[in-house]
């Protein structure tokens, strides 16, 4: 995870935000690499997308991956459903795999020489935990700031839009232009219950301390 700008070595393209050999888990090629631009945590959807690819997901609707016999591809999935294999964020989809995501990376986790997958070898060791969400940790006026500040400059917040839909709308100064983005996990989406977004969902605030808890036994046990 990198906070600099990665530029395409083949044309130049400075929009590249991430890149990945796909289905290379357990090989000497299993690289990745993801940009993440500070006070945003727009580099956690950008991290498993990568990741996924690596472990043999293709984008949803791409052909399979050609040197893993059989890979079932993902041309039963649209590109335009917005899960996390597509660009397209316009709802809660584009938190979750698709079908074709799932499908391939349970294939590839068992193809001959991906077995490490399957295995739980981790040592455990002690990792600094601030079990806090992101609203506990920026603002939205900070979001929108930074969030393409290396394009665009800084964006001002738009308190009146988004809050519902789990999206924060950050428009250009001195323009009409607007931004929309999925809104970061833990702020308020309803007015006058407590109720956050969480993975693009507006649901009761999560307990962080739990969901660690049921990661860690899963991971050790």
């Amino acid at each position: 995870v990198t906070a600099r700008d990665i530029i395409s070595t083949y044309n130049g393209d400075s929009a590249t935000a991430g890149y990945a050999y796909a289905g290379t888990a357990c090989l000497d090629l299993k690289v990745a690499i993801t940009e993440e631009t500070p006070y945003t945590y727009d580099g956690i959807g950008l991290f498993a997308h990568e990741l996924a690819h690596v472990l043999g997901a293709q984008h949803d609707g791409d052909p399979p991956i050609s040197n893993i016999k059989g890979h079932p591809g993902a041309y039963s999935c649209s590109w335009n459903d917005g899960y996390l294999m597509s660009y397209i964020d316009k709802d809660e989809n584009h938190h979750r795999f698709s079908y074709c995501s799932q499908l391939q990376i349970r294939y590839t986790a068992l193809y001959e020489g991906r077995k490490c997958l399957l295995e739980i070898n981790l040592k455990k060791e002690e990792v600094f935990m601030t079990y806090k969400l992101p609203s506990e940790m920026i603002t939205l006026e900070k979001f929108c700031q930074y969030v393409r500040r290396e394009e665009k400059g800084e964006l001002k917040y738009n308190p009146d839009r988004g809050q519902e839909k789990c999206k924060v709308y950050c428009n250009e100064p001195h323009s009409t232009m607007m931004w929309i983005f999925s809104r970061p996990d833990g702020f308020s989406c309803s007015q006058g219950r407590d109720r956050v977004c969480y993975l693009g969902r507006c649901t009761e605030r999560p307990n962080v301390r739990q969901i660690h808890r049921d990661v860690e036994r899963y991971l050790y046990h």
